[in-house]
């Protein structure tokens, strides 16, 4: 018989019912009474899931994010997102399949459906992921159309049956050992030693205390020697500078920038050839940010938030204390702090509670990008955005 792969076989399924969603099948889409003692033990445990990290009542700052998509906030984690479009949209943002495919699982256990063959539902990754992405309305679509097929890995519950011998044969998909879309030796050239740079220029913002350029440059930042690059940081819109603790914070692996709270800026991330402005590509780049905390007392209206342009992926704890959100006027997923943890020691190392309170971005082929951080509310405390190329998250990325 002819082999092809599982991947395959979706694929071609979904192409023939991408533009074939019948008013029947969105109905179906609304389905979500299944009981847990109706599933499967794999069922029950996706379910658990869910409850892993409810979205917390927080609010996001309307300067950043209309007022209409206040209610959007949530985990974006595969395992915890909501089943709509907000959720759809920030995991298949993220960068890591393994995430969309849990996420992909547990929309199916919420149509009734289950998967037959383990391992089946990767083939419709690729038309729900990264560029790929469509919408949580596509998706529920052809998980519905294809519980009809004769030869697709899900059924409804309780209806999986033999595989008809004159169906294609399922090869098991390939599996790798990282579930997200980065590498730790692609980036192993770009990794940002900020104990071992140097401060040149000091100037971010107009703000002193060096005159010239308003930038803040980082001499070395991946501390080679020879090759040498820097990173140079400028600003978009008015920096309202708070306490400074940038020469510590170097010392232990992080940069940092302080800003008063209730203030927000947008930085202008740059690599280029030391002692210059030449731009210079990076093959690969992770950038951790840590301590994207709120106020213990008020976190739904004191908190701090982050968002970042140009990135592959991201990655955050399953059981992160961070809420995303998608932006309406961007497609970026933004992020906002929901807890109080101490600040970090060093770089790469840290609590529980530090790590879910952080993010790692990772970025392909970039020489410049965006960060936007601010807070919002009143606090007596500096916020502060503290980056680093450590991170735990690395763990998640190809060897």
């Amino acid at each position: 018989m002819m082999q092809i792969s599982a991947f395959m076989m979706l694929a071609f399924l979904v192409s023939m019912v991408a533009s074939d969603v019948s008013e029947e099948s969105s109905e179906a889409c609304m389905h979500s009474g299944m009981k847990p003692e109706c599933l499967s033990q794999k069922g029950q445990r996706a379910l658990l899931q869910v409850k892993i990290a409810p979205a917390h009542a927080s609010k996001v700052p309307h300067e950043t994010q209309p007022a209409s998509f206040l209610d959007s906030r949530h985990n974006p984690a595969g395992a915890a997102a909501p089943l709509d479009e907000h959720g759809y949209a920030s995991v298949a943002d993220c960068g890591c399949p393994k995430e969309m495919q849990e996420f992909i699982l547990r929309a199916v256990f919420d149509l009734g459906l289950e998967e037959c063959a383990e391992g089946g539902l990767r083939g419709i990754l690729p038309y729900h992921f990264s560029d790929g992405r469509q919408t949580y309305a596509q998706l529920t679509a052809d998980l519905l159309k294809g519980s009809a097929e004769t030869c697709t890995p899900i059924a409804t519950v309780g209806n999986c049956k033999a595989t008809p011998a004159d169906c294609p044969v399922f090869e098991e998909a390939s599996t790798s050992s990282s579930d997200c879309m980065c590498s730790v030796s692609g980036a192993s050239s770009s990794k940002l030693m900020f104990n071992l740079a140097t401060v040149g220029q000091n100037n971010l913002g107009g703000t002193g205390p060096d005159t010239g350029a308003e930038e803040l440059r980082f001499v070395n930042v991946f501390g080679k020697a020879a090759d040498e690059t820097d990173l140079v940081i400028t600003t978009s819109n008015a920096y309202v500078p708070g306490t400074s603790s940038l020469t510590s914070d170097m010392s232990n692996g992080y940069a940092s920038l302080g800003l008063t709270w209730g203030t927000e800026t947008k930085f202008n991330f740059k690599f280029v050839v030391s002692g210059s402005n030449t731009p210079k590509v990076l093959d690969e780049l992770h950038l951790t940010f840590h301590d994207i905390g709120a106020d213990p007392a008020s976190p739904k209206d004191v908190h701090e938030f982050l968002w970042s342009s140009n990135y592959k992926g991201y990655i955050v704890e399953p059981d992160t204390s961070l809420i995303a959100w998608q932006s309406a006027h961007d497609k970026y997923t933004h992020f906002s702090g929901s807890a109080h943890v101490a600040k970090p020691t060093s770089a790469g190392a840290g609590t529980s509670e530090q790590t879910k309170a952080s993010v790692m971005f990772f970025y392909d082929s970039v020489s410049e990008f965006s960060v936007s951080f601010g807070s919002t509310g009143t606090s007596s405390e500096m916020a502060s955005l503290l980056f680093s190329g450590e991170s735990t998250f690395a763990s998640r990325c190809q060897a």
